[in-house]
C-alpha cells in the first residue's frame, strides 16, 4: 500500500469517527481487504465485496483471524437486502466504473440511512486517465 492510499484510509476512519464499533459497514470494492481489516479491528461488522476473485481470496487470507465477510460480487448487483447497511464505503472504485450512476443507485438501495456513505477517488477530471483501468467520460 502506498502512503496516499493509507492517508485516504485514515481520512475514511476519521469521517466515520466514533461510529465504527458495532456498525454494519459495506466495503464496496474492498480489493485486498486492508480497509475492511482496519474497520473490523475497531469493532465494525464488515462486509466486503469486489468483482475480482483474486482480490477476495487475498482479503480472506488477510482477515482470516477476524470476523469480516467477503464475497465476489458486482457493485451493480449487490447481493444483500435493501436498507441493510449502516454505512457504505466505496474507496477508489468509482473511477473504474462504466455506469457510476447505476452503482450509486445500488449503494443507496442497501444503505439504511444511519451513517455516512463515503466515496473517494484518487484522480481529477482530465482528458486522458492516469491509469488504463480508469474510465474516460465527459462531464455532463
Amino acid at each position: 500500500m502506498d502512503l496516499a492510499t493509507l492517508a485516504r484510509y485514515q481520512l475514511v476512519l476519521k469521517a466515520l469517527g466514533h461510529r465504527i464499533n458495532g456498525v454494519k459497514i459495506l466495503d464496496a470494492g474492498c480489493g485486498d481487504g486492508v480497509l475492511s481489516w482496519m474497520l473490523a479491528v475497531r469493532g465494525a461488522k464488515v462486509y466486503g465485496i469486489d468483482i475480482d476473485e483474486k482480490a477476495i481470496r487475498i482479503a480472506k487470507e488477510k482477515c482470516r483471524n477476524i470476523n469480516v465477510n467477503f464475497c465476489v460480487a458486482s457493485i451493480y448487483d449487490i447481493p444483500f437486502p435493501s436498507r441493510c447497511f449502516d454505512s457504505i464505503l466505496c474507496i477508489d472504485v468509482i473511477e473504474h466504473l462504466q455506469k457510476p450512476h447505476k452503482a450509486l443507485n445500488e449503494l443507496k438501495r442497501v444503505w439504511n440511512g444511519f451513517g455516512p456513505i463515503v466515496i473517494t477517488t484518487p484522480i481529477r477530471w482530465r482528458d486522458i486517465p492516469k491509469s488504463k483501468f480508469h474510465v474516460i467520460r465527459s462531464i455532463p
